[in-house]
């Protein structure tokens, strides 16, 4: 049994209404692509279509809008993306002053042919 029942409860009905809001949207998108003649061709139930679609944006302006988290990639990556040259000159010299037989034993390193 959970801890907090009434928080679960609680949870539980704001996932089912933020998957409820998407499939609302999804569904929305599949029938308006099947009612249009030029893409899907001529349809049977045609007004059948048209009356659960209406009767789903009528549900779709009931159920809010979920609110997306905002994602800080400075906040997560910190300050890579502004080293992103440095990082990759870095790199370059570091290839370039290796000597031929430290790129040959990579190569085999990379092959799978270290000895």
């Amino acid at each position: 049994m959970a801890k907090d029942e009434k928080r679960s409860i609680r949870d539980k009905y704001n996932r089912r209404l933020k998957h409820l809001y998407y499939a609302l949207e999804q569904y929305l998108l599949f029938a308006e692509e099947r009612l249009d003649e030029s893409k899907a061709g001529k349809i049977r139930n045609k007004e059948e279509t048209e009356d659960i679609v209406a009767k789903v944006k009528e549900l779709r302006a009931l159920v809010p809008e979920p609110k997306l988290p905002v994602l800080d990639f400075d906040a997560l990556f910190g300050s890579a993306f502004d080293q992103t040259e440095e990082i990759l000159q870095q790199g370059k010299e570091w290839a370039d002053a290796l000597s031929e037989e430290e790129l040959e034993e990579i190569q085999q390193f990379a092959k799978g042919k270290n000895t």
